[in-house]
């Protein structure tokens, strides 16, 4: 915990209201779901007759209780949406709802991806087809909620109560839970309690990893494959370009048109890659390539559709200068190029210039996207070695390490993503490696898992088990893959 979140807690014990204050600001947000000014709601409004306002009780007005009739709740968190009404509802992604009491609150239709709610009460909420996709309901109240037909794809439930919770029809894949997880026993959500029980549901859209060789024209400190390079190699299977197309099409027929991202090392060393790259991109995308960004660009944004593929570029302080990168990066974008994430490492002898690094690339627009060193450096192991200022500098929430431990969850790598080596083995993930190994990619008969399996790795920090992380279907997702 930081200095200034050690500050603010003790703010809130000496002062208890300050809770209400917070809460009321958080409900505020929340209002705001639905758009009030909308014109079909303003018309929908001005027709209805008027009519003496029905009796509700004190409990009512205060959210603890249902309102009699219609049964929809009443009080600050009603957030209605009239049948037949087409107003878009807006989003609240990623808000911070931790704690907050929302008891009989109406979040039907409300779009709540990735916002936590951890810990939160939501006794009897109607969440009726709302979007929590990857959301945070651990330790959350959901008894008696309403959630038919709720988008719950790959959100927390660990330790939620959800005692006599209706979810009858709505989607779980990927949802993490616990022994801790109170399920409803209701004959209307056996089918949903038996998807969460067995995670065995439909495929869906499909990610490849391809680490296409063990090679790289770098040799960084901090890589995963330091000091390894030589040995690797030698699993290095180097097959045609007609061979790798022909495998891509079995897949294609096999599992439709599928995600994709390349890396390596450095994929541009492989032989013949931009010919492979434009052979591939035929059959799958969107494709997204890693890369350090010093070999073949020139070709690539000659021959590539940027509208297929992207390029992730590496910053390597110990081969580039910031002004280079900034350089390069301005060059591919006027050529027309598609770039995506544009990577750092928080090796800790950076740090020191990560500050700077981040505001060179605000000034010219871009994005850095930093992440955690996982290795050791003098004997430390990180990213569990870096002080709390460190953290702050990398931009680590309190809990970032914890929230990458998934051992005992249902993951659906393997099933519906998967890595292909570079001796063209496929194993889960990258995080298992070859423990993980299940199939060979040039064997005709390969296939992904029937279904999700769990995890038993003690730290995962690429995610893998989400797949995609907007879950957007391959042939609307556009160039750009996260």
């Amino acid at each position: 915990m930081t200095s200034l979140e050690r500050g603010w807690s003790l703010l809130f014990k000496a002062f208890p209201f300050l809770h209400a204050v917070r809460d009321r600001i958080r409900i505020k947000a929340l209002r705001q779901l639905i758009d009030e000014d909308h014109p079909a709601i303003r018309e929908y409004r001005e027709s209805l007759p008027v009519c003496a306002p029905p009796t509700i009780s004190p409990a009512a007005e205060k959210n603890e209780e249902p309102r009699g009739g219609s049964g929809l709740p009443r009080g600050d968190m009603a957030l209605m949406k009239s049948p037949g009404i087409e107003a878009e509802p807006k989003r609240a992604e990623r808000a911070d709802f931790d704690g907050v009491e929302l008891k009989w609150a109406n979040l039907r239709w409300a779009r709540l991806s990735g916002s936590s709610f951890q810990g939160a009460e939501l006794e009897g909420s109607n969440l009726i087809e709302a979007v929590l996709r990857g959301a945070n309901l651990r330790g959350a109240n959901l008894r008696g909620a309403h959630m038919m037909r709720a988008d719950l794809r790959g959100a927390d439930l660990r330790g939620a109560d959800m005692t006599r919770a209706n979810i009858a029809g709505a989607s779980v894949e990927g949802a993490s839970f616990d022994e801790r997880t109170r399920l409803p026993v209701s004959e209307r959500a056996a089918q949903t309690r038996g998807m969460l029980r067995d995670q065995k549901p439909s495929r869906g859209a499909v990610r490849f990893t391809w680490n296409i060789h063990w090679s790289c024209n770098y040799r960084c400190s901090y890589c995963f494959f330091d000091g390894e390079w030589a040995e690797l190699g030698k699993r290095n299977k180097i097959a045609s370009v007609e061979e790798w197309t022909a495998r891509w099409r079995a897949i294609r027929e096999q599992y439709g048109r599928c995600y994709l991202t390349i890396n390596g090392g450095e994929p541009f060393a492989y032989p013949n890659f931009i010919e492979l790259l434009e052979r591939v991109s035929e059959i799958h995308w969107p494709i997204n390539v890693t890369t350090n960004g010093s070999l073949h660009l020139e070709e690539f944004v000659r021959r590539i559709d940027a509208q297929k593929v992207s390029l992730s570029l590496s910053f390597h302080p110990q081969y580039w200068t910031i002004e280079e990168m900034l350089a390069k990066v301005a060059h591919l974008r006027e050529k027309g190029a598609h770039i995506g994430c544009l990577n750092f490492v928080a090796y800790p002898p950076f740090l020191k210039d990560l500050p700077g690094y981040v505001s060179a690339f605000e000034e010219r627009g871009e994005s850095l996207k930093v992440i955690p060193f996982v290795g050791t450096y003098e004997g430390v192991r990180y990213p569990e070695g870096y002080t709390d200022k460190q953290k702050e500098t990398i931009g680590m929430e309190d809990g970032w390490i914890e929230g990458k431990r998934h051992r005992g969850m249902q993951c659906r790598a393997g099933f519906r993503s998967a890595l292909i080596l570079p001796d063209g083995k496929v194993t889960r993930c990258g995080q298992v490696g070859d423990r993980g190994v299940f199939g060979d990619f040039f064997d005709p008969g390969f296939s992904l898992l029937a279904s999700a399996a769990p995890c038993d790795e003690d730290f995962c920090p690429c995610d893998e088990w989400k797949v995609i992380p907007d879950e957007t279907a391959p042939e609307t997702a556009g160039a750009y893959l996260p």
